[in-house]
């Protein structure tokens, strides 16, 4: 592959924020007074909070946007500020593309408010051209691959060039519908989907290679 242009997802892939989310969740089916099954847990991974709410709401009519944003708001800054780190090998594959030129995106479910955060706190300003965000952007989530239509194009390469990395199913169907070629690192805790169709399956961004990158450059 000749890698032009990369596009990160954010929670579970660049950063280990996803476990510290699901406290989170339990939290609020708590207040909920629901059961919080591995159903209910796969059914929220990847999601922005515009579909997050729709989940809830088939347990619980009642609940609304405003407060499930003011429960996963409200644990933002703790989540990204104190509690995640980068993946293992994000910032080895960071510094290797940003050393051989190539443009970098975040594309994620999540508020650019939360997104800032992430990139600040880990002075990553250097390596991302766009940060885009689903939810800020009044974009339909991830499986649909708006967030990653409108990235590609902002990065002005054609999609045959341009790699994505996923780590939800969602987000890999959302990557592979737009053309993109698909990196897919799925975490077992809370995805047992079939990622067959994704064009590369890695245990680990340290499996995210110069060969793997850059075969025919």
């Amino acid at each position: 592959m000749e890698t032009k242009a990369v596009i990160f997802d954010m929670d579970g892939l660049l950063i280990d924020s996803e476990v510290h989310w699901h406290g989170t969740e339990r939290r609020l089916c708590k207040k909920l007074q629901l059961k919080p099954d591995h159903v209910l847990t796969k059914e929220l991974v990847g999601k922005n909070l515009n579909d997050l709410t729709k989940v809830f709401q088939q347990y619980d009519p009642a609940i609304t946007f405003e407060e499930v944003y003011a429960f996963y708001d409200s644990e933002a800054n703790t989540i990204y500020t104190k509690q995640s780190n980068l993946m293992p090998g994000a910032q080895t594959l960071l510094d290797l593309l940003h050393k051989k030129g190539v443009k970098m995106a975040i594309a994620s479910s999540s508020p650019r408010r939360w997104i800032d955060l992430v990139v600040k706190r880990f002075s990553l300003q250097k390596y991302f051209a766009h940060l885009f965000s689903t939810q800020s952007m009044n974009l339909p989530g991830k499986p649909d691959p708006a967030v990653y239509t409108a990235c590609i194009k902002a990065l002005g390469f054609p999609k045959e060039h341009i790699a994505i990395f996923e780590d939800s199913f969602v987000g890999m169907q959302a990557a592979k519908a737009s053309g993109a070629f698909t990196i897919a690192i799925p975490d077992n805790r809370w995805n047992s989907e079939d990622f067959s169709a994704a064009d590369v399956i890695l245990d680990s961004l340290v499996f995210a290679t110069e060969d793997l990158l850059f075969t025919n450059n």
